[in-house]
């Protein structure tokens, strides 16, 4: 099992795993909820990071959506956007100080509970909190009717209502009713937009005055809902001492028995249910207004338009239940194009005509009571975390499942109907819908909604040291509101190509493209080179056929995930045996080693035959890379890989791939080559080492997780991990797992030494910063993913025609200017990556190193400063174009959109798709 260090105890993940939970699953508990957090609809926060807690700052593109809509241009949107900046600034300045106080005061994830009174503290600085947000927003939608004047007043007043909506869902209770916002009046735009032809006056004017009076009335709920949610901490307290519901306390020297947490998290289950009561019926009164709204505007826009809103309406509110699309106006288009070209006649094309009609009417009358039995069924929720239950049963289905059901029914009356009239029409379109795909996305929509869910609840439970018990860490549960559960960053499922092997993989031809040209080989040495590699693969291809196909052949020790797509089912891998755990370690300790002197064979031969391009020296620091490559590719382990579990400040560098991406001059090589060439040495040692340790650790860790999960199911409780510290085999695995853990501080050390004396050896700080630069790029990706960095169109505009010199000029001060700042919160992003990278125990206890108070702070520091970085190259931008003027800033076009939050499925076909945990 994975061990988490606490200030109190070890505590081993998982327990109360259902005994179809694969091993290899259960062995990441907390994890796996955020994969299926990801995947299955629970938003993680994104963007600018306040968490749920408090709402998110008003975007660039936003605030350019409203200007828009009022009708804001000229001058006075400059101004507008003027004031947008300053409001940026006082918002950035209050969630960097008193918010951030009051985030750092939040319970930390283990637990740990509060008196009556601290929570109803909480309760009014939070309060305080959001009155001064909404005072921001308020200031800064005034000066935007001040400057908008008094005829687009009404348009003014309800881009500040929307405003309003969006703090108060922001704010409500996380992973709750996303589905129930909703802006009527942006889905009508993208919908007319679309038509490409705007709405006449009169009936404008009559939609403008009926979504005014919904989206008051709406604004009215939403601050009715906030009210609610942020006194749910209150509420629970006093709800969890009415019921006398405490937490099991440990008698000396044992752990609390499992069903005693077991009832104590469904106490807090049935209480939370009752507490947001009156939070899911402002909800369900909110989705229900939404619905009617909706259809009372489809009604009214012509029957095209109308239609289209509905649809889009339906994928935006409700979304798994907007797929499959109606097949109907597809088939209309086709058979109204086979009419004109004479394969069918106007009978039969009336004929479909009148089934289309028909169809329409029925499948929207579904939709409806689809939409309300959604409304109906999730608002029982509780929000908890949800897994998918593959084994749906006709007792448990809900009603929305078998409205969903009929409707497909209708669907395929309809098509069957029509190839009765014209079967080439509907078997063209059969053979088009083979290659679609359909994608869902749950992050804005009601759990459930057509398909099935069943809630777990994952919990910590250890034997701890001197008969104490830790605190549980539970990531499903919010207790009251405030102490929310780790936000992820991200995860990545590797089940899909089969399993891991953790061996290197051969040199591949980026390697001998880089050689040739390194070294300016001549097309007839090219040719030599090219033999070479030829010999080389020919040697691969040995270990291929030979302990690769075995190694690939045997048990992963998964235990089984089968994704069923289309009804197609997969086979569950077998299950491994110590034999065959034992065998596998080996075949991966000899294919590294035969693999890395075959890389040196082949190293050999091209020193043989260039010596006179290729010194000895340089070979030798080719052979080192390679051999260095394989052992960090050997260190991957088998089954799941998760980034950002806050482990990994780069034991697994190579420095010198650092070096070349720095792509420092002659003259700034020659200043650290010395150090470089020790460097080259000691840390393909370092590797060496650390190679041996990480193998053996992984071996022990699968063999303990094997044994532990092959003890619990002889004891009849499969699927349920206990672990007491005395546990010899447990004391046997944590001991490789501590020497496994200090061979990465071997590795990192000898990196980061020899870093600090190249930069420096370097002369200028221009090139000390442009290595460290490459340093963070390495370890720290993610800070310099920057999809909206404004230099590629800075550049743009500097290389246009009719530029003049006085305008490059402030064009590049204010370049300047924008780097000052970019590096600055570039440097803040490393600061916050390296202080969540910081081991959680100093004696190496961890194998994971998973803290999840640090990934809760990465995380929203993080998004904090990702949002800044965005609205300071859109401000930038902004400042740029006004330099250019009008013409020349239309050609330079936009900056790409901004990433949408929330997670999408994409499954092949339009069938239904569920996927099964477990063999």
């Amino acid at each position: 099992m994975s061990i988490l260090r606490t200030p109190r105890s070890r505590l081993s993940l998982p327990v109360h795993f259902r005994s179809d939970v694969p091993r290899r699953l259960a062995r990441w508990g907390g994890a796996l909820l955020a994969v299926w957090a990801l995947a299955f609809g629970v938003r993680p926060a994104h963007a600018q990071g306040t968490t749920d807690q408090f709402p998110e700052p008003l975007t660039s593109e936003e605030i350019e959506g409203s200007l828009d809509r009022i009708g804001v241009s000229g001058d006075s949107r400059a101004q507008a956007l003027r004031s947008f900046e300053e409001y940026i600034g006082k918002y950035l300045d209050l969630r960097k100080g008193d918010i951030e106080t009051y985030l750092q005061g939040r319970s930390d994830l283990s637990g740990s509970e509060r008196t009556r009174e601290e929570v109803a503290s909480r309760v009014s600085a939070r309060e305080r909190l959001l009155r001064r947000i909404a005072a921001l927003d308020n200031q800064l939608f005034d000066s935007i009717a001040t400057v908008a004047g008094e005829s687009a007043a009404t348009k003014a007043q309800r881009e500040k209502m929307r405003a309003e909506r969006r703090r108060d869902w922001a704010a409500s209770t996380s992973f709750m009713g996303r589905g129930s916002r909703i802006e009527l009046s942006e889905i009508l735009h993208e919908v007319v937009a679309r038509s490409g032809s705007p709405l006449p006056g009169e009936l404008q004017t009559t939609i403008d005055a009926l979504l005014y009076q919904h989206e008051q009335s709406l604004t009215s709920q939403c601050r009715k809902l906030l009210d609610l949610s942020v006194n749910e901490p209150e509420k629970m307290f006093d709800a969890r001492a009415e019921a006398n519901l405490r937490r099991p306390q440990p008698e000396a020297g044992k752990a609390p028995a499992p069903d005693e947490w077991g009832n104590y998290f469904r106490g807090i289950e049935e209480i939370r249910k009752k507490v947001r009561e009156p939070q899911s019926e402002v909800r369900k009164a909110i989705r229900k207004a939404n619905r009617e709204m909706a259809a009372r505007i489809a009604e009214t826009l012509p029957p095209s338009i109308g239609q289209s809103f509905r649809d889009a309406f339906m994928s935006r509110a409700y979304s798994l239940a907007a797929a499959p699309r109606d097949p109907s106006p597809a088939i209309l288009k086709d058979a109204k194009s086979a009419a004109e070209k004479k394969e069918i006649d106007d009978e039969t094309l009336g004929k479909i005509e009148s089934l289309v009609t028909a169809h329409v009417a029925r499948r929207n009358g579904l939709n409806d009571r689809i939409a309300e039995k959604i409304d109906d069924e999730s608002s029982s929720s509780s929000g908890m975390f949800f897994f998918v239950d593959g084994e749906e049963s006709e007792e448990k289905k809900p009603e929305s499942s078998r409205l969903l059901e009929e409707r497909g029914r209708i669907d395929s009356e309809l098509t069957n109907a029509i190839a009765g009239l014209a079967p080439d029409i509907v078997k063209r379109r059969d053979g088009d819908s083979e290659s679609r795909s359909f994608t869902f996305n749950t992050a804005d929509g009601e759990m459930p909604s057509g398909a099935t869910f069943e809630a777990r609840t994952v919990m910590v439970v250890a034997g701890g040291e001197g008969g104490e018990m830790g605190e549980p860490i539970v990531f499903s549960e919010s207790f009251g509101g405030d102490e929310l559960g780790a936000v992820f960053a991200g995860a990545t499922l590797d089940f899909a190509g089969g399993p891991r092997t953790g061996v290197v993989q051969p040199m591949q031809e980026p390697w001998v493209d880089r050689i040739r040209k390194a070294y300016g080989l001549a097309e007839d040495q090219a040719s030599v080179l090219r033999l070479l590699f030829d010999d080389y693969r020919t040697g691969y291809r040995e270990i291929e056929e030979g302990e690769l196909a075995e190694l690939k052949s045997l048990p992963s020790g998964m235990n089984g995930v089968i994704v069923i797509a289309n009804g197609e089912e997969g086979t569950a891998p077998p299950k491994a045996t110590a034999e065959t755990t034992r065998r596998r370690y080996e075949l991966k300790r000899s294919i590294t080693q035969r693999t890395i002197a075959l890389d040196a064979g082949f190293f050999d031969g091209l020193g043989a035959a260039f010596g006179d391009l290729i010194p000895a020296e340089e070979v030798t620091r080719l052979k080192h890379e390679r051999e260095r490559a394989a052992y960090i590719a050997a260190d991957q382990g088998g089954g799941f890989m998760f980034g950002g579990f806050n482990s990994s400040k780069a034991p697994t560098v190579d420095l010198a791939e650092v070096v070349r991406n720095a792509s420092l001059d002659a003259d700034a090589l020659k200043a650290i080559r010395g150090r470089l060439d020790a460097w080259d040495v000691s840390a393909t040692d370092a590797f060496r080492s650390r190679y041996a340790d990480r193998i053996s650790a992984q071996e022990s860790q699968e063999e303990f997780d094997r044994v532990m999960m092959a003890r619990s199911e002889a004891e009849g409780r499969a699927g349920e991990i206990r672990i007491e510290n005395n546990d010899q085999e447990f004391q046997r695995m944590e001991a490789i797992q501590k020497k496994a853990a200090k061979a990465d501080d071997l590795t990192r050390s000898v990196n980061e030494g020899a870093l600090e004396d190249m930069i420096a050896a370097l002369p200028t700080d221009e090139l000390k910063r442009t290595l460290r630069d490459a340093w963070h790029r390495k370890i720290w990706p993610q800070v310099f993913r920057d999809r909206r960095d404004v230099q590629p169109k800075i550049e743009a505009a500097l290389a246009m025609e009719g530029v003049t010199d006085e305008v490059k000029a402030k064009i590049r001060g204010l370049a300047a200017e924008h780097m000052t700042e970019y590096r600055r919160i570039a440097d803040e992003m490393i600061a916050a990556n390296e202080a969540a990278a910081k081991p959680v125990a100093a004696d190496g206890a961890q194998d994971v190193g998973f803290d999840p108070n640090a990934m809760r702070k990465r995380q929203e520091t993080m998004n904090r400063l990702t949002f800044e970085r965005d609205e300071l190259n859109e401000k930038t931008f902004r400042r740029v174009k006004e330099q250019l003027g009008e013409e020349l800033a239309k050609k330079l076009g936009d900056l790409p959109a901004r990433g949408k939050g929330g997670s999408g499925i994409s499954l092949p076909g339009m069938g239904e798709a569920h996927i099964r945990i477990g063999g």
